[in-house]
């Protein structure tokens, strides 16, 4: 099986989301020039330290399906500063609830994608402050059809 960071650069090409070279060097939060996650054109992997689970990855993948044509030209889909960003004044296009609305169902997508590719996804949903009872109750299959369109 191919590793998670190929796994996404599949998904990445198969949807048409454009992203830097996949060779360069992860650059440590303190040391990076001022630069968004995602800048508009292009996800800027060299942010994403690889893990076993490329959760980080496949969330920004799951805000660039979601979002709306005007959005992916937004450097971090006009939704304010990403984790991995590091900018002074990004732009925001959204009120604080539709931006957290917005976070939600990525949070969801991107944990769809990590079960969907068989990838470890328990980890995240506790990062992402979805309790005990939404993991007991998960059923990525429910949800499954959102994603289909992209397949």
């Amino acid at each position: 099986m191919a590793s998670p960071r190929k796994q996404a650069l599949r998904l990445m090409r198969r949807i048409g989301m454009a992203h830097s070279d996949p060779t360069l060097p992860h650059v440590p939060y303190f040391e990076r020039q001022p630069v968004n996650a995602w800048d508009g054109k292009q996800l800027h992997l060299y942010l994403f330290e690889e893990s076993e689970n490329e959760d980080g990855v496949f969330h920004e993948i799951g805000h660039w399906m979601l979002a709306s044509t005007v959005a992916r030209k937004v450097p971090d889909f006009g939704l304010g500063p990403a984790t991995e960003s590091r900018r002074t004044n990004p732009p925001r296009m959204y009120t604080p609830k539709v931006r957290q609305d917005i976070e939600s169902r990525t949070s969801i997508l991107g944990i769809e994608l990590q079960w969907r590719f068989r990838l470890e996804y328990a980890t995240t949903m506790q990062a992402h402050s979805w309790g005990r009872t939404e993991a007991l109750h998960w059923d990525p299959v429910g949800a499954v059809a959102d994603v289909q369109k992209f397949f």
